[in-house]
């Protein structure tokens, strides 16, 4: 565990009255919206709500002012566009405010040289132009909504983590598009590896339709070098006098064979497009969205090329590092 997690989980910890004694995020007195109203009606249900309140204002004790400014935009939009906009029965709630204090205690953490703040947010059609049908949705996910997860560096501050940060959030908020009526949308990033040089990332990307059988699936992988403010390329990574399209799709080819993927013959060479790349500490990572080479239920693929096979294939004057022995 890392420390900035660790000490955020102490103070937790350590504030056990807090958690049991801290007031409401409102006054029950004053509840006039039937979420406020469940809340009040449940004392399992109001706790959950005292805690989530406590985990809030210490997390926004855990970093700097712009940190506080996005996860206080955080906090709102999620009482606006997802708490509110949910079915305002008891159980949904009761896993909506599960959810979101989970992430809550999951704010900071340290991944290689930065201190990493993990932002939600949520929005949503106005609740007149969605019609809502409890028989066919996941009342956690209301049609209409949409949200999306990315981080931020909170530290250390320079003009190229402020740049990577603009570029990550807009990246991340574009994937997942605006709401739209009976359709569910998500996007969360995912840090797969991160050094001074460079920070790879792979957003995962979902989308449900009233209607479907299951979500639509897809995702995109890259990495800015955080010198120049670019995505790193093929060329960056690979020597183009190399034979490295050919290196990655006898890899994957092997992988498709012993896996028995049912989609997959090479033929397309989608393991040369390197939005489905992420760098890892191991090695290089393509990735695979479920249904794409294989049957849904398998869940998305990914195929791991160790570092070292890769070498003789690198471009010899790499703009980041990795650990290639």
């Amino acid at each position: 565990m890392n420390a900035s997690r660790f000490s955020l989980l102490v103070l937790l910890a350590l504030s056990g009255l807090i958690l049991t004694t801290e007031a409401q995020s409102f006054d029950c007195a004053k509840a006039a919206t039937p979420e406020e109203m469940a809340i009040c009606s449940d004392s399992d249900l109001a706790a959950q709500d005292s805690e989530m309140t406590a985990v809030y204002k210490l997390a926004l004790g855990q970093v700097s002012d712009e940190g506080k400014r996005w996860l206080t935009q955080s906090q709102r939009s999620w009482l606006n566009h997802k708490r509110n906009r949910v079915h305002p029965d008891v159980k949904t709630l009761k896993e909506v405010y599960r959810y979101r204090i989970d992430h809550l205690r999951r704010t900071l953490e340290t991944v290689g040289p930065f201190k990493i703040e993990w932002i939600s947010m949520f929005d949503s059609i106005p609740p007149e132009e969605q019609q809502e049908d409890a028989a066919d949705e996941d009342l956690t996910n209301p049609y209409g909504t949409v949200d999306y997860t990315f981080p931020r560096i909170e530290a250390p501050v320079s003009p190229e983590t402020s740049r990577w940060n603009r570029m990550v959030e807009n990246r991340v908020h574009t994937s997942v598009g605006e709401p739209s009526k009976d359709v569910y949308s998500s996007a969360e990033a995912h840090i797969t590896y991160a050094a001074k040089t460079g920070i790879s990332i792979f957003v995962d990307g979902s989308e449900m339709d009233r209607g479907a059988a299951h979500p639509n699936h897809g995702g995109e992988g890259y990495t800015v070098l955080l010198a120049s403010g670019k995505e790193m390329t093929a060329t960056d990574l690979f020597n183009p006098q190399s034979a490295w399209k050919n290196f990655l799709k006898r890899k994957t080819k092997a992988e498709a064979v012993q896996r028995e993927w049912q989609s997959y013959d090479g033929a397309s060479g989608i393991e040369a497009d390197s939005s489905r790349w992420t760098l890892t500490k191991k090695g290089l990572v393509i990735h695979f969205a479920p249904y794409e080479v294989t049957y849904y239920a398998a869940g998305p693929q990914e195929v791991l090329i160790p570092w070292p096979e890769l070498k003789p294939y690198l471009n010899p004057t790499l703009p980041f590092s990795v650990p290639v022995q």
